[in-house]
């Protein structure tokens, strides 16, 4: 019976331990910035190391009340070239 509980736990840990690193492989694209907000017509503009970012807003879409937010942005796989990354979503500080 002890070696039954064993090696259920030895399986338990082996499939965690592949699904963390799946779940980091996955998001290693990804990263947060602060940036500064303003409010532009329809659209939000996000500025941070001196590019902007503008996210078209949509219903259900909220204006932050202050001017800086955090950004989860996308890098898309490539390194240093802050102009093609996208923004795939804000939340305000």
């Amino acid at each position: 019976m002890k070696k039954l509980i064993a090696v259920v736990v030895a399986l338990v840990i082996l499939v965690s331990a592949f699904g963390i690193a799946h779940v980091a492989k996955v998001n290693k694209t990804r990263y947060y910035v602060e940036a500064y907000c303003e409010l532009q017509g329809d659209e939000l503009v996000f500025t941070f190391h001196g590019a902007e970012f503008t996210w078209e807003l949509e219903n259900g879409d909220k204006i932050p009340k202050g001017n800086v937010v955090v950004l989860v942005m996308d890098n898309n796989g490539t390194k240093g070239m802050l102009e093609d990354d996208s923004i795939i979503s804000y939340k305000e500080i």
